[in-house]
């Protein structure tokens, strides 16, 4: 019952979404950018790290690289850290056993082979505060992702407060839990 005053409305393809809604366009690159892209310091060092990478019978990825640390300097920087943190988790678990906080240490196999499991939670506790405590301290930026610190800092404070002051996921803050190592660190010492 059509008319020529109302005609019918376009047709659509069948099978294709219609209401399907375009991407916003990219911005375009700016010229300082397209211009670092294009040296040929910035292409000397992207042709050098493939040839590393081939070399290696690899693709170069960032596997195991936070945001914000790529680069082989940061890379270096980014281990370093890391082993300092891991140096003060060991200290501080140290002066947890000290403070009489947890059991002595003990090595993580008895001498029936089995898990010494006060070993393997000190083991456990250690990774965690390492991660707590992995932050440049030239930039302030983290080693780990906000939310491995964050099961970290919930970890540790689970671990440490008493079992009336259970910590639940939400209640769990990075700062507490930096709080908590710093009054063990401080009394200790």
């Amino acid at each position: 019952m059509t008319d020529e005053a109302n005609p019918p409305g376009p047709q659509r393809e069948p099978g294709r979404n219609h209401r399907r809604t375009r991407s916003v366009p990219l911005r375009p690159m700016s010229e300082k950018q397209a211009a670092h892209n294009h040296s040929p310091e910035n292409v000397e060092r992207l042709r050098n790290n493939l040839q590393a990478a081939r070399a290696n019978g690899k693709k170069p990825t960032r596997q195991g690289v936070p945001d914000g640390w790529k680069g082989a300097t940061r890379r270096r920087r980014l281990k370093e850290v890391q082993a300092r943190a891991h140096e003060q988790a060991g200290a501080v678990i140290a002066k947890m056993q000290a403070a009489g906080l947890l059991p002595a240490g003990e090595g993580l196999y008895g001498p029936d082979g089995t898990i010494n499991i006060d070993a393997a939670a000190q083991a456990a506790l250690r990774f965690n505060i390492a991660v707590l405590l992995a932050v440049d301290e030239e930039t302030g930026q983290a080693a780990c992702t906000m939310q491995n610190r964050l099961e970290a800092a919930r970890t540790f404070l689970a671990y440490t407060m008493p079992p009336a002051r259970a910590v639940s996921r939400r209640d769990a803050k990075i700062g507490q839990a930096e709080h908590v190592l710093s009054l063990i660190l401080a009394t200790a010492e």
